[in-house]
């Protein structure tokens, strides 16, 4: 029987991919002096890993903290114009709660700006625990986010399961021992090998292939 269902952030409660496309327009702009640096279609993949991660990975010879603080500065005004909800979203948060679930969000996110998104978009009231990047030491795909979940609510991995829309949620899941339903509101593509519980386009096909599962 599930008793906590665990939703990531990005792409999967809240619509940031025009957030993150404009935002690292700017980044690469400012430090590439080309907002094209890398394609669109790669952008959208900076939605799953930490972001000390993806300043590493594309920005090795510059200061950390430099691109850090232009990310967030550029960041804040697109999250307060484009950051939104997805369809049926809200209608299926309440639903999954009314139903007796009790509902956490696991991001790889800093948690200022993991609660300004859940405050902005009135998703607070349908959930009672996040677990940000801030509140672990080892980011997904390492299951300590996982763990300090279980914890929380006291249950075991087989009353959880994790909603996401990348490999780290997937293998962050798989990790900490609880199985996983990707989802595809946001445009994207995931290996053909992953064998998560369901792969859904919509939240009202998630709704029911939670019910489904957990019958």
């Amino acid at each position: 029987m599930i008793k906590v269902i665990i939703f990531d952030m990005d792409g999967t409660i809240v619509d940031t991919d025009e957030v993150l496309r404009l935002t690292w327009y700017k980044v690469f702009e400012k430090f590439y002096n080309n907002k094209h640096y890398v394609s669109d279609d790669v952008i959208k993949t900076f939605s799953g890993p930490s972001l000390k991660e993806t300043i590493n990975k594309y920005f090795p010879n510059f200061s950390f903290n430099e691109v850090k603080d232009v990310y967030s500065n550029s960041s804040f005004e697109y999250y307060e114009k484009y950051a939104n909800v997805f369809p049926d979203e809200l209608e299926v948060l309440k639903k999954l709660k009314d139903d007796g679930y009790k509902l956490a969000v696991f991001t790889n996110k800093n948690k200022e700006r993991a609660l300004y998104c859940l405050n902005k978009l009135s998703l607070n009231k349908y959930f009672s625990y996040l677990v940000s990047g801030d509140d672990v030491k080892h980011n997904k795909p390492n299951k300590e986010g996982i763990d300090k979940i279980l914890n929380y609510y006291k249950i075991k991995t087989d009353e959880a399961i994790l909603i996401g829309d990348t490999i780290y949620d997937y293998n962050a899941a798989f990790n900490g021992g609880v199985k996983c339903i990707l989802l595809k509101v946001a445009s994207r593509i995931f290996p053909k090998n992953l064998k998560p519980i369901g792969i859904y386009t919509t939240y009202m096909d998630l709704y029911k292939g939670i019910k489904e599962y957990d019958n």
